[in-house]
């Protein structure tokens, strides 16, 4: 099992990476309708384009 520190750090590289990437391949994120659902509880800051995700308790999904 990971520790808590660690696992952060991963997350935080992932979430840099997606914003890296995605500037890359002008790749438009929509943050103003992206959210970030936290499995774990623990409440997380991830910023695309220098723009704070909203951070939800539920997602509402539209398929199977």
């Amino acid at each position: 099992m990971l520790k808590v520190a660690n696992y952060l750090q991963i997350k935080l590289l992932i979430y840099n990476c997606l914003d890296s990437v995605s500037r890359k391949y002008s790749l438009l994120v929509k943050v103003d309708k992206t959210k970030v659902i936290a499995s774990d509880g623990i409440a997380c800051r991830i910023l695309i384009q220098n723009e704070l995700l909203e951070q939800v308790d539920t997602f509402l999904t539209l398929g199977p």
